[in-house]
């Protein structure tokens, strides 16, 4: 059985999804993969893709985590909070994944938002759990 990690196809789906949703990009500069420091906040990034392997004899399986981050200025952390928003209702309407892959669940994101280091910043986060089978 040959496999091949759908780590980057996951990546490419949440962005690609993301980037439909117009409440969303309404809200957002944009959304990156890497980040130039003349970014206008606020925007989403797309990183720290993590896996484990559910192999089986039959099948191999992926539980992938992917988090989807929110920059934001605003004072206060509402504006983090109402991305994160539109951030859940795309997701919410399915991914579509490209290769030799087959989604078999997609969990709710966990969300979370925090003070960065440099306090004007607040960090909005979405940690998403999927489960992937390599076909």
């Amino acid at each position: 059985m040959s496999i091949e990690t759908a780590m980057w196809p996951l990546q490419v789906a949440v962005v690609e999804r993301l980037e439909k949703e117009s409440a969303l990009t309404s809200k957002v500069t944009g959304i990156y993969d890497v980040v130039a420091e003349e970014h206008t906040h606020p925007y989403i990034t797309v990183a720290e893709p993590t896996t484990q392997q559910l192999e089986t004899k039959t099948a191999y399986v992926e539980e992938l985590a992917i988090v989807i981050h929110v920059w934001s200025v605003y004072p206060g952390k509402k504006e983090a909070i109402d991305i994160l928003n539109e951030v859940v209702k795309a997701i919410g309407k399915g991914l579509s994944i490209e290769g030799p892959f087959k989604l078999l669940e997609v969990k709710k994101p966990t969300l979370q938002v925090i003070d960065d280091a440099d306090m004007r910043i607040k960090h909005g986060m979405a940690r998403l759990m999927v489960k992937i089978k390599n076909s």
